[in-house]
């Protein structure tokens, strides 16, 4: 009976350093990480253009990246909720300088820089998104990215065509 016990506790123990697999990869667990905050850019990096832009294709623009983006993070969220991911809560280094150099500027300057960087924000994250889609293995986050990437290039084909004016 002892020899009973034992083994089953071996077992379990076992079980315990080798917990079942889980279909989310570290691809899965960056794309969520970078998502995050190419949202969190979005839409910071919008609020200033509604305020410190000048053109109105600035402004109109940039209130659809709020408006797109804030949907994109409430369905993320929920997704990396659901699967215990974790969600920064602030920008990256490079979205951060971005922002501070925005907020220096207005007028003219302001419009050229926060377009054209959006032009390679947006590039950015429709690879991000098509790796996801084609190498992710969590099937919730493959659809999400393969969802949304169809709006990211149609927001690159938008700044594009603006910032062809700057």
């Amino acid at each position: 009976m002892a020899c009973a016990i034992l083994a089953c506790l071996i077992s379990c123990d076992k079980d315990d350093e080798n917990p079942p697999p889980t279909d989310v990869s570290t691809t899965d667990r960056n794309f969520v990480v970078m998502a995050s905050m190419g949202n969190q850019a979005e839409i910071e990096t919008s609020q200033l253009a509604l305020t410190r832009g000048t053109d109105t294709s600035i402004k109109s623009f940039a209130q659809m990246m709020i408006m797109d983006h804030q949907m994109a993070t409430a369905r993320l969220d929920s997704i990396a909720s659901d699967l215990s991911l974790y969600v920064p809560d602030s920008l990256d280094a490079e979205h951060v300088a971005l922002h501070a150099q925005l907020d220096t500027l207005s007028g003219y300057a302001f419009d050229s820089v926060y377009i054209n960087s959006q032009v390679v924000d947006h590039q950015e994250n429709i690879a991000l998104f098509q790796t996801e889609r084609d190498n992710g293995t969590n099937q919730r986050l493959r659809d999400y990215a393969g969802s949304l990437l169809p709006h990211l290039q149609m927001h690159l084909q938008r700044a594009d065509s603006i910032a062809s004016r700057y």
